[in-house]
């Protein structure tokens, strides 16, 4: 069965690691009290490939319970 959306890939965009930054930054803030990693991964992530234009961030923590707090803050600032 046909996907109904197809899915579109662009060229490498250089704004691609800033939006990760500007975002990183945003993180840091709302994870300022815990140890908290955060890291930009997939395709947008890996230089000269094309992608869809989705900035994928991996949050590292000690446990789940870390991240868990901070997700009524997280749907306030729009991620997903």
């Amino acid at each position: 069965m046909p996907h109904p959306d197809p899915i579109e890939i662009y060229p490498y965009s250089p704004a691609w690691p800033e939006w990760f930054a500007a975002e990183r930054e945003v993180l840091e803030v709302v994870f300022s009290s815990a140890n908290v990693q955060i890291e930009h991964i997939g395709s947008t992530a890996v230089p000269e490939l094309g992608a869809k234009p989705i900035v994928d961030i991996l949050l590292g923590a000690p446990s789940l319970p870390v991240i868990e707090a901070k997700i009524p803050v997280l749907l306030t600032l729009d991620y997903q």
